[in-house]
């Protein structure tokens, strides 16, 4: 009886852990799109043309510049990482699972946090063009 408990507990956690590893599959997809959509909105911060006079208008479109170097560095290391986790159900312990889990919870939260900021950049960034672009 024990061995069966033991069993459906190893089932269990490695079909949480397969399901994680899908969810984790779909971010990946968006991160490697979100590439060229932040290196469009670079292309687009070089090539607008501007009001005038607008006060710190370089150092906003600078700052915006500057965030999105930065959020496409922490978009490949979040790569990285997701590259790095495998997960086989036929061959893996429950304590190799429950540690999989472990990881793949803790990227699924940086993700979390990472698309978050994505939205705040966008949308900041997106008010503020909205606003000094010449038309």
């Amino acid at each position: 009886m024990e061995i069966q408990k033991q069993v459906h507990k190893n089932f269990i956690r490695s079909k949480y852990a397969e399901e994680l590893q899908y969810a984790i599959k779909q971010h990946q997809i968006y991160l490697k799109s979100l590439e060229k959509e932040l290196n469009f909105y670079e292309f687009l911060l070089d090539s607008c043309k501007f009001k005038s006079p607008i006060m710190n208008l370089f150092e906003r479109l600078t700052q915006f510049k500057i965030d999105i170097a930065t959020s496409n560095k922490n978009r490949a290391l979040l790569l990285s990482e997701i590259n790095a986790i495998t997960f086989k159900r036929s061959n893996a312990s429950l304590k190799n699972i429950d540690l999989i889990i472990t990881k793949l919870e803790k990227i699924e939260a940086k993700i979390h946090n990472f698309n978050t900021d994505i939205s705040r950049l966008k949308s900041s960034m997106f008010e503020y063009l909205q606003n000094v672009i010449a038309s």
